[in-house]
């Protein structure tokens, strides 16, 4: 989740007080205060990845990637391939638009946090994933049940 400030000048928090939107103990009419605005922000779709390699569809329409965090239990190396698809994946076919790869766990886990930035990766289709455990885009190995989970942070 994403929260970010916006600079409110001290009328508009005293607003948001009679209206009951703030603790008294949160406005100093003396100064400018931060307030989070919540609206807007990140999407988040978090996964625990099965023992199979079936699509996993994070936003059925146009979207923004903006990162992904991976963590993996396993000794085995698995390889996320995203697509810019809101159906019809199947894993093993097709280019994937990006690639990943979860690390295995030497001890006690492993795994990644990638931001991709204020920008953020366009799919003008839909964003999918597929988790398998071959390096190839035809590869079809599915991996472990709970060997990994993922996090992709979207728009």
């Amino acid at each position: 989740m994403q929260i970010q400030c916006k600079l409110r000048p001290a009328g508009a928090l005293a607003a948001l007080l009679l209206a009951g939107a703030l603790p008294a103990a949160a406005v100093n009419p003396d100064r400018p205060s931060l307030a989070p605005d919540v609206g807007g922000g990140l999407s988040v779709a978090s996964q625990q990845v099965a023992a199979n390699t079936t699509a996993i569809l994070i936003k059925p329409g146009p979207g923004l990637l903006y990162g992904i965090a991976a963590w993996n239990n396993s000794s085995t190396i698995l390889y996320g391939k995203i697509y810019d698809a809101a159906s019809g994946v199947t894993c093993g076919s097709g280019t994937p638009k990006d690639r990943f790869m979860i690390p295995a766990a030497n001890a006690g886990g492993a795994g990644f946090v990638f931001p991709v930035g204020p920008i953020g990766v366009t799919y003008l289709n839909g964003i999918t994933v597929c988790i398998t455990a071959g390096f190839a885009d035809s590869d079809t190995t599915a991996p472990s049940a709970n060997q990994a989970e993922f996090s992709v942070y979207y728009n």
